[in-house]
């Protein structure tokens, strides 16, 4: 690992590549007539040859001169200055065949390069003033190696775990330039003194040196890497990385704000009231001041007290229906009581489920009675009840709007899923996989959808009604299938109306019951 070895793509993607080390020495590291992972002596000497004929093209050296144990290591690679990146058991094994080594050489390799990095100047204008730089970094003198690995325990600076034991401060002042300990982080000046400890085993391995204290977090240095991560995340060739990614964010605990906040904006919202002063004030409108204990009780959320406000609000003039003469006096405050109750059960509703449709204080039974008349509408169609998947994935073919925006969320494995924002599209999507089972079918469903809260937490729910006829006969006409769909329609509406005939007036406008507003 040297200067020479390194390559920078179009991309700036950094590429190493030896072709002369990787030629060194092969019969010295395979012994006579064995098999190296599986591939016949005949096939590899031919691997090799093929790879001296590119190192030579090359300008690097070819393994010819490998077979003589003492020629230096240098003269294999072909560079001038090599043996200052070389570990130390590296050139104690250019003199000894039994010497072996392993990674830990590359990192010994990679602590001078650090050095070099560092030093942001070229390390001197002459070769002499180079080798005397590298050589002090080194900590020996280049005929001392052999008698310093003798006492490498008693020299070393770090533990084998990579806690400091030695004094550091004062292996810095011998080997490094004074320019050098100016200018740099003393976490660098330890790692790279950790990269060139003399033993291997008091080196760091790859994954300590990832994993260090003494390495700044990558987003921490450069908004570039910060890039990196959200480019890794939009590669759908990076998938091993994005899966990482995204193990660590769900396997992130969830704030306690979080946990105590998360509601929806209406809840939030209805929280500012005063709330026993808004239920006192509604509960004596419909003279039902006897049931103002409610507003003293044990206190209720915001929107509950929304809930309940909106339902008495509804209900004001119940009072007056039973406010005196014998009627009065026979309903002895019944009115008020059942109105007090449908309030309390529409508060209840609203601290359970929220609000549909923005909607405040709708009785649960009322709306569980209409939607029972309205199923039997669609039954009496021939419809039947089939529900379409609650998530589907989000297609950048989907139309987005400004408002009524879909709720998306974000699965384990990265996918990108949207919650149904209509009845429709997640069972067009279903339909549109079911082939003949689906192509001629009256279908319903009244259901929950949901769109983005303006606060970004809790969804907004809104309840929807669906019914679809699917017909896919040639002999079948489009008209009567749009007039069926038209007639459903005017029976739902027939079934809300109200039961007697009331005149708006609008100057210079008079509208007659029901008035609809169709979304």
């Amino acid at each position: 690992l040297k200067p020479a070895n390194i390559f920078i793509d179009d991309e700036e993607n950094i590429r190493l590549g030896d072709f002369g080390l990787a030629t060194s020495n092969r019969t010295a590291t395979r012994p006579q007539g064995s098999e190296a992972d599986g591939v016949p002596e005949s096939e590899a000497d031919a691997l090799y040859e093929a790879i001296d004929d590119i190192s030579g093209l090359l300008g690097g050296a070819t393994s010819s001169v490998s077979n003589n144990p003492t020629v230096s290591m240098s003269s294999i690679t072909g560079g001038v200055g090599t043996t200052f990146y070389m570990a130390p058991e590296q050139e104690q094994r250019t003199f000894s065949r039994s010497k072996i080594y392993d990674s830990k050489a590359d990192i010994y390799s990679l602590g001078v390069l650090l050095f070099e990095m560092f030093m942001l100047e070229p390390l001197g204008s002459t070769y002499m003033e180079r080798a005397e730089k590298l050589t002090a970094l080194r900590g020996e003198s280049r005929d001392g190696i052999t008698q310093g690995m003798a006492d490498e325990d008693a020299k070393a600076l770090f533990t084998e775990e990579g806690e400091i034991i030695g004094d550091w401060e004062l292996a810095s002042k011998e080997r490094f330039p004074e320019s050098f300990r100016s200018s740099t982080p003393s976490n660098a000046q330890k790692i790279i003194l950790w990269c060139l400890e003399l033993s291997p085993k008091h080196r760091p391995s790859a994954k300590q040196l990832l994993t260090s204290e003494l390495l700044p977090r990558k987003v921490e240095l450069e908004e570039k890497y910060l890039n990196e991560v959200l480019q890794t995340l939009a590669n759908p060739q990076s998938e091993h990385s994005r899966q990482q990614i995204f193990s660590k964010l769900f396997d992130r605990p969830t704030p306690t704000a979080v946990l105590t906040t998360y509601d929806s904006d209406v809840s939030i919202k209805a929280n500012k009231l005063d709330a026993p002063h808004l239920l006192a004030k509604s509960l004596n409108a419909v003279k039902g001041s006897h049931w103002s204990r409610l507003s003293y009780s044990s206190p209720m959320s915001g929107v509950a007290v929304a809930a309940a406000v909106s339902s008495l609000g509804r209900a004001r003039h119940v009072g007056t229906v039973s406010g005196g003469g014998k009627e009065g006096e026979a309903l002895r405050g019944a009115p008020q009581q059942a109105t007090t109750i449908l309030a309390m059960t529409a508060a209840s509703a609203a601290a359970v489920e929220g609000s549909a449709d923005g909607i405040l204080g709708a009785d649960p039974r009322v709306v569980e009675a209409l939607c029972c008349q309205i199923c039997e509408i669609f039954q009496s169609h021939g419809a039947v009840r089939l529900q379409g998947p609650l998530l589907r994935p989000r297609d950048s073919n989907d139309p987005v709007t400004s408002l009524n925006r879909p709720v998306e969320v974000l699965a384990r494995r990265g996918s990108v899923l949207r919650l149904r924002e209509d009845l429709c599209a997640n069972f067009a999507r279903a339909v549109s996989r079911g082939g003949s089972a689906t192509s001629n079918m009256k279908r319903y469903d009244i259901n929950k959808v949901f769109i983005e809260s303006d606060a970004g937490l809790h969804p907004k729910e809104m309840l929807e009604a669906s019914f679809d006829i699917i017909q896919d006969e040639n002999t079948a006409k489009p008209e009567l299938l749009e007039a069926e769909s038209i007639f459903v329609l005017c029976q739902i509406m027939e079934l809300l109306a109200p039961k007697e005939e009331k005149i708006y007036d609008f100057p210079p406008i008079a509208l007659k019951s029901p008035i609809w507003f169709l979304r």
